[in-house]
């Protein structure tokens, strides 16, 4: 890990003492996140103290995030490294200044309380680009950095519910009207009452039933909170060909070690675990004989074979 050192201008970066009061994360703790598992690498000055910038702050909270989900403080590191991969990634042949353009578009949108130009940006996009491209370069970034600027605003509650409620309602039609027109292999795809929901996890999950809608699976969406012992009479009053269970958070033991075994006993189906639990839990799932999937390219594919 490569210290990064400060002479004489030390403008804009922040004491440990004051990161420890913008994060609630104390300055043992700071510590121990950057010798033991390289998670922050803050400034040094000649004398060796620490200083940090804005960046380092909202990387801590992106830790804190992980955490309060669930995730072990040794797995976040890789965790945030997926999800900077992901940023990262654009569309084949898109114009990366296009995209940053309908994302600062579509933030202003929210800050205004816009529904109409948010459905001009939304409707754009997807008349040229599969959801998938999509959401990897306007949904999925957008909401990352609106998170950012959300943190100790006035007014950031607000923006989150018109948020929410405008994307959920434009994903659910959209699922609807896909599931109209798909003749494929009908598949459930739900959470289980026993897991964590992030405020956010419903985007996720309606993004992952368009991304199956788009290949032509008829999706069942079941959202909320479903006991892991009543999977199995959904699937038999839907008639689903697969269950797909999604979390983007960590799994209590008694999950992994009962619930989900249970439940693969209970189906005589396919059952496909994905979402970022896959990454958080993949030595454990490793042992077992759980089919996951780790995002949804691999999930299709997963299905695909599954289903043959």
């Amino acid at each position: 890990m490569t210290e990064l050192v400060v002479n004489e201008n030390t403008e804009g970066l922040i004491p440990i003492r004051e990161v420890s009061r913008l994060t609630g994360v104390n300055a043992v703790t700071l510590r121990a996140w950057e010798r033991r598992y390289g998670l922050i690498t803050p400034y040094r000055t000649a004398k060796g103290h620490r200083l940090y910038d804005q960046e380092h702050v909202t990387q801590i909270k992106s830790i804190l995030e992980w955490i309060n989900r669930g995730v072990a403080v040794s797995k976040v590191k890789a965790l945030l490294a997926n999800v900077n991969n992901t940023k990262s990634q654009t569309a084949p042949g898109s114009n990366v200044d296009n995209w940053q353009i309908a994302q600062t578009q579509f933030i202003n949108a929210v800050k205004t309380f816009n529904d109409d130009k948010l459905d001009d940006i939304y409707n754009q996009a997807l008349a040229i680009y599969p959801i998938d491209i999509v959401s990897e370069n306007l949904i999925k970034p957008v909401i990352i950095q609106l998170k950012k600027n959300w943190q100790g605003q006035f007014g950031q509650i607000a923006e989150q519910c018109f948020l929410l409620t405008q994307l959920r309602a434009k994903l659910t039609t959209r699922l609807y009207h896909n599931n109209k027109s798909t003749t494929g292999p009908k598949v459930l795809l739900t959470q289980l009452a026993t897991t964590i929901h992030t405020e956010f996890e419903i985007i996720d999950l309606l993004l992952t039933a368009l991304a199956l809608s788009a290949h032509n699976y008829h999706v069942q969406l079941l959202a909320g909170k479903l006991p892991y012992d009543e999977v199995s009479l959904a699937v038999e009053k839907l008639q689903s060909q697969a269950v797909i269970i999604f979390s983007q958070s960590a799994f209590e033991r008694h999950v992994l070690q009962k619930e989900l075994q249970h439940l693969q006993q209970l189906l005589t189906v396919p059952l496909i675990l994905t979402g970022q639990c896959t990454m958080i839990h993949e030595q454990q799932l490793h042992t077992t004989s759980t089919i996951t999937a780790t995002d949804n390219t691999d999930l299709i594919k997963q299905i695909n074979t599954h289903l043959k």
